[in-house]
């Protein structure tokens, strides 16, 4: 007999099904087959307190952001808004501070004259 657990991280909200296919080498036995079911919530998305946005250093900024959950948030930032999420480089993730409030910090942004940015979970 053996043990195993199976955790579902959802991307997206709905309803998720799939198929864990456990196979075994007992030849009395043939391969498993369970259907697994879930439902993806999603975490609401962040306020960002744009009060909180502040200029430091060298071109660098920080700004704080609330989100009910206990999420971990990364930064990307581009200098072409058009680029898929994928091609964004990313930065660090956001601090989470405690209760709900989230911090993060851009120290030097050098030579950029214009950048975006963008939280992204998990």
């Amino acid at each position: 007999m053996t043990t195993f657990g199976v955790t579902f991280t959802t991307s997206a909200s709905g309803v998720r099904t799939t198929t864990l296919r456990v196979l075994n080498n007992d030849t009395d036995e043939g391969t498993f087959d369970i259907v697994l079911n879930g439902a993806g919530v999603l975490p609401p998305s962040p306020n960002i307190h744009d009060v909180s946005l502040t200029a430091v250093g060298n071109n660098g900024f920080q700004f704080t952001f609330t989100n009910s959950n206990n999420v971990t948030f990364s930064v990307l930032a581009s200098t072409n808004l058009g680029l898929p999420a994928t091609e964004w480089t990313v930065l660090g993730t956001a601090t989470n501070i405690g209760g709900g409030l989230y911090q993060f910090g851009n120290p030097i942004s050098p030579g950029f004259p214009q950048r975006f940015y963008r939280l992204r979970f998990p």
